[in-house]
């Protein structure tokens, strides 16, 4: 999630999370924010825009380790 200052439009929030290889993803407006998806590398580069505010990273979901460990010792639990 990308929070930018108060006077900076969707469209130009947009234009420069583009610009950096991103996609938005989400507007939140009442606190003037997107989520966006972008790579990890870029992030640093996003926080050093003027107009960004804050930057609160969430992770991806953690993968099934479980359904790997399934296909690891060649077990298949299918209920169907």
């Amino acid at each position: 999630m990308v929070q930018f200052h108060m006077g900076v439009s969707f469209e130009k929030a947009e234009t420069l999370v583009e610009n950096m290889g991103g996609e938005s993803l989400n507007k939140i407006k009442s606190i003037n924010s997107l989520t966006i998806s972008i790579p990890e590398n870029k992030i640093d580069d996003l926080s050093n825009i003027d107009e960004v505010k804050r930057i609160e990273t969430i992770s991806s979901p953690a993968e099934d380790k479980l359904a790997n460990s399934r296909k690891v010792i060649n077990v298949d639990y299918n209920l169907n």
